[in-house]
């Protein structure tokens, strides 16, 4: 079946993805992880809301993201860096840690980097075995504040799954985008 695809400007469709993509998978997330009162859901975790370090975790789904960019090919580096921009913006207007310790634009681009890089050699490392389940097992060391344990089976794999729906959201996106610069 064809269908026509929807033109969007690089800097416009940076700013969808992370508007309409990684915010809403990222709450969505964080915003089932168990509270202090206990998580009901059939799939109990020993994590609750404050033993996440929010920061972290969106930096898990702006690498996803940012990830399959860089996969889908190089025309895709400007809707990167404007995600990427989007992202520094939402950091220093959102993110509590920013007000008290601010990153410069540098400073805070080269830590993105560095954590892009981390999560990409832990998805791409051993190629029998790429999967979202060992980023999500990384992920959880750096997400889960340091005086939890870094392995909670139904927190990664509760992550894993997330991750995994985000990536089918997003190639799905990709195919109906059209990009005019």
């Amino acid at each position: 079946m064809f269908s026509k695809k929807n033109k969007i400007t690089s800097d416009n469709f940076g700013a969808l993805l992370f508007n309409n993509l990684i915010l809403p998978s990222y709450s969505g997330f964080y915003n089932n992880i168990g509270s202090k009162e206990g998580d009901i859901s059939p799939f109990k975790t020993s994590v609750t809301k404050d033993d996440v370090i929010e920061l972290e975790l969106l930096f898990v789904y702006v690498w996803l993201v940012n990830h399959f960019l860089n996969v889908a090919g190089e025309k895709y580096q400007k809707v990167a860096n404007a995600l990427n921009h989007i992202f520094f913006q939402y950091y220093k207007d959102n993110i509590p840690s920013a007000k008290l310790a601010p990153l410069n634009g540098d400073g805070f681009f080269n830590l993105l980097n560095l954590k892009c890089m981390k999560y990409k050699d832990t998805f791409m490392s051993d190629n029998k075995n790429m999967n979202f389940g060992k980023v999500a097992m990384i992920a959880s060391s750096y997400v889960l504040a340091s005086d939890k344990p870094n392995l909670d089976i139904f927190f990664n794999f509760k992550l894993g799954t997330s991750l995994q729906q985000s990536a089918i959201a997003l190639a799905k996106v990709l195919k109906k985008i059209e990009l005019v610069d």
